[in-house]
């Protein structure tokens, strides 16, 4: 082969090695510019909601210690001050042992404001009716792994007990009645999302 043709045939190789090396990077950086408003809206919620609204900033919301397989959705709020009166509520609904079994669950946990903004009526209802607290429970956790990125791309979701609500996301990210404030918390059996009030 001679110089002239070695030389030739490196003109045409180096630009494909190149753009096989490169299509990738392009492709992900085109598909961001060209992604549709829906997609670039629903990713800018998704971060708003990673971070805390301003009555919540006193809260610490616990970390994931150690391997994540051995944690729970339980162990999760458990002893995190925020969430007190939902751990409460779980323990008096029976429901720890069904939080700390296999899974998959997403659980949406109810800050202790929450409690605080239920009138006086609904909390004592609440407080003296154990179906009462089982059906809250569990309309509060959805079979699945769902994270909120997962949760945007949807309209409805199914809880525990097969009721089904509305999943909005007018500006934040809604469950039924309840707005995510803090998502993505990754347990070994699921995923938990804190929210600003009750779902039902």
């Amino acid at each position: 082969m001679t110089e002239k043709s070695l030389h030739k045939q490196n003109r045409i190789a180096i630009p494909v090695a190149l753009a096989i090396a490169l299509g990738p990077l392009t492709a992900l950086t085109l598909g961001s510019m060209f992604a549709d408003k829906e997609t670039i809206a629903r990713a800018e919620a998704g971060e708003r909601n990673i971070d805390l609204g301003d009555q919540y900033r006193d809260y610490t919301v616990p970390s994931t210690k150690g391997d994540a397989a051995d944690v729970s959705v339980v162990d999760v709020i458990d002893g995190s001050k925020p969430f007190d009166r939902f751990r409460d509520l779980v323990e008096q609904a029976n429901m720890v042992d069904v939080l700390n079994g296999t899974g998959p669950f997403t659980l949406f946990v109810s800050a202790d404001q929450a409690f605080d903004d239920l009138s006086s009526q609904r909390r004592d209802q609440l407080m003296g009716d154990q179906s009462d607290k089982v059906n809250l429970v569990s309309a509060q956790v959805a079979p699945g792994r769902l994270s909120a990125t997962d949760l945007m791309q949807m309209d409805k979701i199914e809880t525990l007990d097969g009721r089904t609500f509305d999943v909005g996301e007018g500006g934040h990210l809604s469950i039924g009645n309840a707005e995510v404030i803090k998502g993505d918390l990754v347990a070994g059996n699921g995923i938990v999302h804190v929210v600003d009030g009750f779902v039902p």
